[in-house]
């Protein structure tokens, strides 16, 4: 079963919790540790009116940068969520999902499997990422889609803002 079930792919997923402009160029190493999320925004590409932010709505997102450019990502919710749960798969709350993260200037890939499919089948998403103390930012246009509640999968940005916690 895809990401794109939970209403967001992989590689977006992942991409969400890096940036949105940086005046320094990072690598892995730079950035390594552990994170919480603070932010995990989507937002309709067509109508940016309409927007989620699970965190704010009880979703726990956290994500690991290795220095070695590895990359791990967990997103778990339960019942006590105020999202609309109707196209969240239950089976991935709490799954981690491993891949690559690679840095080049201001820009972020992160590589992500889909879960239900080949594990070692990444798929890369792209975009700016931004560093501010233990703070990275990231915002991500692409594969990620969301029914928000009216039955049509809309494609979304993802924005991610994650504090490092070790």
């Amino acid at each position: 079963m895809p990401l794109r079930n939970l209403g967001l792919c992989p590689a977006a997923v992942a991409l969400a919790i890096v940036g949105a402009a940086c005046s320094d160029a990072l690598a892995p190493e730079d950035i390594a540790g552990s994170y919480r999320a603070s932010v995990f925004e989507l937002t309709s590409v067509e109508t940016p009116s309409k927007k989620e932010n699970w965190v704010a709505a009880g979703v726990n997102v956290s994500f690991v940068i290795g220095v070695d450019g590895s990359f791990a990502l967990t997103v778990t919710w339960d019942e006590r969520t105020t999202l609309d749960a109707s196209g969240l798969n239950w089976e991935y709350s709490g799954a981690t999902l491993s891949g690559t993260i690679a840095i080049d200037g201001s820009t972020v890939t992160i590589s992500l499997p889909n879960p239900g499919a080949d594990p070692d089948e990444l798929f890369p998403a792209s975009g700016p990422i931004s560093r501010s103390g233990d703070t990275l930012t990231w915002t991500l246009t692409c594969c990620v889609t969301r029914d928000f509640g009216d039955g049509t999968e809309e494609p979304v940005t993802l924005r991610v803002v994650g504090t490092r916690t070790s």
